[in-house]
């Protein structure tokens, strides 16, 4: 009877052997069908959402750096020309007004490029107070330009010190809370 019951034992550990592959070969299954019907679908979720990455929310940033790189040209040229001595020597003057009229070409350019883009609400309104600050400081630079060639370096320089000053501030302002925007994005 021993020799029975151990041949009866070691069937049922078999049987319960056999069952329990059986469990989780079925187990297995169930996991790489879940995978195979929801994984394609996180997938291409993922995808779109680098797509928007790479093609919208890469270009913004690459558009709004260009901005800020031609407004701190823009920047570097006005101080160079209150500069006494490069004032004062009028084939650097000129050639420091032409280094303005370049970056200010350099920034229409980027602000068309960003001006293209998609944006959303959001975005569309933070765009809509950079633009009317970005006018301000541009007429102001115009003025303060023009002064120069006048020769009214004193009001240039008292331009550039009050109200530019203001203007460019709230430009950078403007420029930063966009930028961070599209970052958090």
């Amino acid at each position: 009877m021993d020799v029975s019951d151990a041949r009866e034992d070691e069937k049922m550990r078999k049987v319960d052997m056999s069952t329990q592959l059986k469990g989780a070969f079925t187990i297995m299954a169930v996991i790489l069908f879940i995978g195979g019907v929801f994984g394609p679908l996180g997938i291409s979720r993922l995808g779109g959402r680098l797509k928007d990455i790479s093609s919208l929310h890469f270009r913004a940033m690459a558009g709004l750096g260009e901005v800020m790189e031609s407004q701190k040209a823009v920047s570097r040229v006005e101080q160079s020309l209150m500069i006494p001595e490069a004032y004062e020597d009028i084939s650097r003057r000129e050639m420091l007004l032409a280094s303005l009229d370049k970056a200010w070409t350099q920034a229409d350019k980027a602000l068309a490029t960003y001006e293209s883009l998609p944006r959303n609400p959001e975005q569309e309104s933070l765009w809509g107070t950079l633009k009317p600050a970005w006018e301000g400081w541009r007429t102001s630079q115009k003025d303060f330009a023009e002064m120069l060639k006048q020769g009214k370096r004193p009001e240039a320089l008292a331009l550039s010190m009050g109200p530019m000053k203001k203007a460019l501030m709230e430009v950078e302002k403007r420029l930063g809370d966009l930028s961070a925007l599209n970052l958090k994005l």
